[in-house]
């Protein structure tokens, strides 16, 4: 019999027998797959295998709460618009709503989608399985923030530093996403600790002016000591920050030296520098702007720089 007539005598496959085929086949997926979840939890779930996954991404995932409870409001307005829109007949409406990611997943988020796929339901490859465009979401949540902020936030005490804090976070937030660097921990405390620094030592300066209250409603809610409390605080904290970046081994093995702590004297002067200039100066216009242009300040920057990268670069005279 040759390969024609065995092929013709081969008995036709009917609808119905192939949709029970498919259907016998997701059945058996999907038993193999329930099987494999008592090993799946009891090999990536346990306390020390859950904080394994979280602690690469913990900092920046305590950052994501609030961005994503900001995002969660402005969303729903506009998932029920949009929905409302759907049901008069409008179907554009939905395919908007679609497009628009409902927040940013957490790094613990995409751990688990990922080991879901290739461990649990053996997809092999996960593919993008990110899939919300971070960066956006970032930008649109400093636009709210600003948003709050000019309405209403900035007349309160305290309030209005953390938020504008907050906005050079977010700025360093986007920019990592937008070239697809990891934050670290280090430079996200580092950036809020030093916003914060300087705007209480902005406000701490304002204060001490004249007409404080005209020129800022805030500012007849701030304590002279508290802000200067404050900014103690915030100074040591910041280069604390600093040193323990320098110590940190994965620090010393990208710039392959156990040396960079030795800059931190640097950092140091800056906000003890900065200190002098709100207390001696209270007639000049702006701290943060007389730094740029005191001399001590300047001379200690450029030796920051300069010892930097001799440190990095192990440069070496001759």
């Amino acid at each position: 019999m040759d390969g024609a007539s065995a092929a013709g005598s081969a008995p036709a496959l009917d609808s119905s027998s192939a949709a029970l085929h498919v259907d016998r086949c997701i059945a058996a997926y999907v038993e193999q797959a329930r099987r494999r979840i008592p090993g799946f939890v009891a090999s990536h779930f346990s306390l020390a295998q859950t904080w394994r996954l979280q602690r690469a991404t913990v900092f920046k995932d305590l950052l994501l709460g609030p961005l994503n409870a900001l995002w969660a409001i402005p969303y729903l307005t506009l998932a029920r618009v949009c929905r409302g829109l759907d049901v008069v007949g409008i179907a554009a409406a939905a395919r908007v709503l679609r497009a628009i990611p409902p927040g940013i997943k957490t790094g613990y988020q995409r751990s688990v989608e990922e080991l879901i796929a290739r461990d649990l339901l053996a997809w092999g490859a996960t593919g993008d399985v990110h899939g919300l465009p971070e960066g956006l979401v970032t930008v649109v949540a400093y636009w709210l923030m600003q948003l709050v902020y000019s309405f209403g936030l900035k007349k309160i005490a305290y309030v209005d530093v953390g938020i504008i804090a907050l906005g050079f976070v977010l700025r360093v937030l986007a920019g990592s996403f937008a070239v697809r660097v990891q934050p670290s921990f280090y430079i996200i405390a580092c950036t809020a600790l030093l916003a914060l620094f300087l705007g209480f030592g902005k406000r701490r300066h304002e204060l001490a002016g004249a007409n404080a209250a005209k020129q800022r409603a805030a500012l007849e809610q701030y304590s002279p000591r508290v802000l200067s409390m404050a900014m103690m605080v915030t100074a040591i904290l910041a280069v604390a920050t600093y040193l323990a970046w320098t110590l940190d081994p994965a620090t010393q093995a990208l710039f392959h030296s156990k040396w960079l702590w030795a800059t931190t004297i640097h950092p140091l002067f800056g906000v003890v520098r900065f200190l002098q200039l709100v207390a001696s100066r209270p007639k000049s216009e702006s701290p943060t702007q007389e730094i740029l242009r005191d001399v001590p300040f300047m001379m200690n920057l450029m030796l920051y720089a300069a010892e930097v990268l001799v440190i990095v670069y192990q440069l070496r005279p001759g």
